[in-house]
């Protein structure tokens, strides 16, 4: 029998905490989502969220590390880093936001990043890879949107 001890560094984090502006139904992000993607698969859930603003997005993804994450073909690819910014999210003050993803096809290949809503009902798209904050490209088409 072995006595093993482990010892770990505690880490700390900086935390930023969302400036909620307001709060939308999950029935309105619904009807929000099927507008803006007719034709995908809409998988939403919650009966509320909380709204904050895209700069609170943006102050959250300046200390959020999975845009450092090294990329692993077929093992930690886009849907991986898609998964772990929710993670993130979820674990964060930031979990009652309308936060998700979006797998589509970008007319290169398939391609899976986060969507989020703001206070002012906009809706952008966040390519983990490198906190890039977007408008979703008329080019691409969703095939599936979970929030």
């Amino acid at each position: 029998m072995y006595n093993v001890t482990m010892c770990f560094k505690k880490k700390t984090k900086q935390i930023i905490q969302p400036d909620f502006k307001d709060t939308i139904t999950g029935q309105k992000i619904a009807i929000l989502l099927k507008s803006k993607f007719p034709n995908a698969i809409i998988a939403q859930e919650d009966e509320k969220y909380k709204l904050c603003t895209r700069e609170n997005i943006e102050d959250f993804l300046k200390i959020d590390i999975t845009d450092k994450l090294e990329y692993i073909d077929n093992y930690r690819d886009c849907e991986d880093y898609s998964f772990i910014l929710i993670a993130e999210i979820k674990k964060s003050a930031f979990s009652p936001i309308p936060f998700g993803l979006i797998w589509v096809d970008t007319g290169i290949s398939s391609h899976s990043v986060n969507i989020f809503i703001d206070n002012e009902r906009n809706l952008y798209v966040i390519e983990p890879q490198n906190d890039s904050i977007f408008n979703f490209p008329d080019k691409w088409t969703p095939k599936l949107v979970m929030i």
